[in-house]
């Protein structure tokens, strides 16, 4: 946008979408996982772990074979501990992400996503006009407070355009796009609105009034967020009915694309392992070497996941019974990888880290192999339907954008 708020916005918004669809590309995993709200810990051996930076192709067709990672952090962790990654496979995700980049707008209490909402806004309040709706300060200041929050200022110094700007442009885009649903005679019912927080609740683990109880503590009531998930669900059918429902990708393509990536389909071999871990931060390193011992005299495969409740303590694979999935590349603590692949399946080892002691066992192993292109198929549509519709929506949002009237009435750059 440019530095005079009020001209035109055709001017302002092509030169500010070009700019925001590769923010919204880069960003996308920050600003739409209001549905993932359970994220385990792991320990990682002095390092963070490398995430792909190769197609989406490859880390979704992996998923039921290779190991992606997750993040844990071990209790009372000292300097000497560092991490380890667990390889566990990532559930498909959805399109809508890549689609709507930034678009919905959403404040994280807590890890549970609650939308801005609209209600009890006066018109005297706005700061400009969307064809003839306001958008009002309130909603600016909260929508301001999500984008510095959820990201880190080297990307949004990066945008080439102020905070400000950044945040009144998808406050723009949210409001088209909504527009343009009802023009096309699209709407929300009550009953899918509730279904749609019915499955929000599940994947998160919250009941309603716990929910409440959350909106609540951030003065939002319970009607404002049903109102505003109307226009959420409004929204995600406006951009299924103008681009997403057009795309279609041919086996052709797809096997096409298969050929030219091969490298992305070939998987290295792999293992499967769980441990119980004896740490040594509450203890001396005798004590665990002992407690570890005793454990071992302890342990079967039949009674091995109670023995973890019972004893372990990296937490990041409590839940799972301990089980970590691990190729060669997986940056795990060397010892703990080096006894993963040595072991034969079945086998039951006390290795030694330092984190202290673990009591591993191998549960399976995997050759390498290369994925054939009828397992990997769905996976590249859903990867090249995904690009396409980024463009679609870049070239669909920059036409609603230069037909729509933005009459902006403060000064950006006066607003706090």
């Amino acid at each position: 946008m440019e530095e005079h708020q009020q001209k035109k916005n055709d001017e302002h918004h092509e030169h500010h979408h070009a700019d925001h669809e590769a923010a919204r590309s880069e960003t996308k995993e920050h600003a739409h996982e209001t549905q993932t709200v359970e994220k385990k810990q792991e320990v990682t051996h002095n390092q963070e772990p490398k995430k792909e930076q190769k197609q989406t192709a490859k880390k979704t067709t992996a998923k039921k074979k290779t190991a992606t990672k997750k993040k844990v952090t071990a209790k009372k962790t000292t300097d000497k501990q560092a991490e380890t990654k667990k390889a566990k496979p990532k559930k498909k995700r959805s399109a809508w992400p890549f689609v709507l980049g930034l678009i919905i707008v959403l404040v994280v209490i807590g890890g549970i996503g609650i939308y801005v909402g609209m209600e009890n806004q006066e018109n005297e309040n706005a700061i400009l006009l969307v064809n003839g709706e306001p958008i009002t300060h309130l909603e600016f200041e909260q929508t301001k407070e999500i984008f510095v929050g959820q990201f880190p200022p080297e990307f949004l110094l990066a945008q080439n355009q102020s905070i400000n700007e950044i945040v009144v442009n998808e406050l723009i885009q949210e409001r088209l796009v909504e527009q343009e649903g009802r023009k096309l005679g699209l709407t929300v019912t009550d009953e899918e609105v509730l279904q749609s927080l019915s499955i929000f609740l599940t994947i998160n683990g919250v009941d309603l009034e716990g929910f409440k109880d959350l909106l609540e503590e951030q003065d939002i009531s319970y009607e404002t967020y049903l109102s505003a998930e109307k226009r959420r669900l409004l929204i995600l059918k406006t951009v299924n009915e103008t681009v997403f429902s057009k795309i279609a990708i041919g086996d052709n393509e797809a096997e096409a694309f298969y050929n030219e990536n091969s490298d992305l389909f070939a998987m290295g071999e792999a293992v499967e392992v769980r441990h119980i871990l004896i740490g040594n931060t509450e203890r001396t390193d005798q004590e665990a070497a002992a407690l570890a011992q005793q454990v071992m005299q302890e342990v079967s495969s039949e009674n091995f996941c109670e023995l973890v409740t019972q004893y372990s303590e990296d937490p990041g694979s409590l839940a799972t019974c301990g089980t970590y999935e691990m190729t060669q590349d997986t940056p795990f603590v060397e010892q703990f990888k080096t006894a993963g692949f040595e072991m034969s399946v079945g086998e039951l080892r006390i290795v030694k880290t330092d984190f202290g002691y673990h009591i591993m066992e191998k549960l399976s192993a995997s050759e390498s192999r290369t994925i054939p292109f009828e397992e990997a198929k769905a996976d590249i549509v859903e990867q090249l339907k995904t690009d396409k519709a980024r463009q679609l929506y870049a070239t669909w949002l920059l036409e609603v954008t230069k037909n729509a009237e933005i009459e902006y009435l403060v000064d950006l750059s006066t607003l706090s």
